[in-house]
């Protein structure tokens, strides 16, 4: 009698592990081609024809979602349409290309090409991406565009808004689901999105506005009041404002804080000065330094040697060495 395989059972026992394993492995494999594929997790509308409406003063034709799961980038380079493109950058950056070049907006940014541009514009998985993105049309996009003051350039800094989500959202479910009156409702989604981004960019732009002329402000009393004793708490309750909000907008418009920008601003003055004949002391004091070893020591920070080597280094400069015939050698200022 043939004698029976020692494993045989062991093997008809694991067979339904094995099996389940197998349906485990199919699942994922379908769940990576769905992450490759969901890549452009978009909704249209019933056409995808960019041809314009004449039927509403302005309307969404389809509207979608960029999110990058498992690609390492995600391109658009379509031929020119004849009908406008809305994206909105929830998050990461977007890079886009106008006459061939290249530019860029991050999040809370909103970009728009209009009739007839080529579209062209990449983002990276390493930005994280999550863009909104809606195409539009009808009769009166223009005037409402330049109303909106939209209409003026193609990328515009707007704000992180949930309220852009949540339109976006409600324009892809009605042109998905098709439900009684969607064109009419898409329409007018499509008004509230622009008239909402409109709104909240004037009043980046009117905030922006503002803070320049504080900052004008700003520096208008350091360039007349450097030589005296000056700081940002003094200056902020002159202008009624806290001096760490005063502190934290001058140095992200600048780059500097208040107290850098007024020492840099000083050492300049002093340079001038030091070609004069006044002493280091003096010109420590003309610039606000409250006494000559401090004043050495900031400026030897800035400049990599001493005030006085500094005179002595421009000065020696601003001579011109002529020899006689008897070999006298000459000095004169030029």
């Amino acid at each position: 009698m043939q004698q029976k395989n020692p494993y045989f059972f062991i093997y008809c026992q694991l067979n339904p592990f094995f099996f389940l394993v197998v349906l485990v492995i199919i699942k994922l494999i379908y769940s990576w081609r769905y992450l490759m594929l969901s890549i452009n997790s978009s909704c249209y509308s019933s056409s995808e024809i960019d041809l314009p409406n004449y039927e509403y003063p302005v309307i969404a034709t389809s509207c979608g979602r960029h999110v990058l799961y498992t690609h390492d980038s995600f391109c658009v380079n379509q031929k020119k349409r004849q009908d406008y493109q809305l994206l909105y950058v929830k998050h990461g950056t977007i890079y886009y290309y106008i006459d061939k070049k290249q530019y860029s907006i991050s999040a809370g940014g909103i970009l728009i090409y209009k009739p007839s541009e080529l579209l062209h514009y990449e983002f990276f998985l390493k930005d994280a991406p999550d863009i909104y993105w809606v195409h539009f049309t009808g009769d009166n996009v223009d005037n409402i565009l330049g109303e909106l003051n939209l209409s003026t350039k193609h990328a515009f800094m707007g704000t992180i808004c949930p309220e852009y989500d949540t339109i976006f959202d409600k324009i892809i479910s009605e042109l998905l689901n098709r439900k009684l009156h969607f064109m009419d409702i898409s329409s007018i989604l499509m008004l509230e999105l622009l008239y909402t981004i409109s709104r909240d960019i004037c009043t980046i732009t009117y905030i922006s506005s503002k803070n320049d002329l504080i900052l004008e402000k700003v520096l208008e009393i350091f360039n007349t009041n450097y030589p005296n004793k000056i700081s940002i708490t003094s200056i902020a309750k002159e202008l009624n404002y806290s001096s760490s909000w005063l502190s934290k907008t001058f140095t992200k418009h600048f780059g500097l804080s208040p107290k850098a920008y007024l020492t840099n601003l000083r050492i300049e003055k002093a340079k001038s000065m030091l070609l004069s004949t006044m002493s280091i002391r003096q010109v420590a004091e003309q610039t606000g330094f409250p006494d000559q070893m401090y004043f050495s020591r900031v400026f030897t920070n800035a400049e990599g040697i001493t005030p006085s080597q500094y005179r002595q280094k421009h000065l020696d400069a601003s001579f011109v060495s002529t020899t006689k015939k008897d070999g006298t050698i000459i000095k004169r200022r030029e």
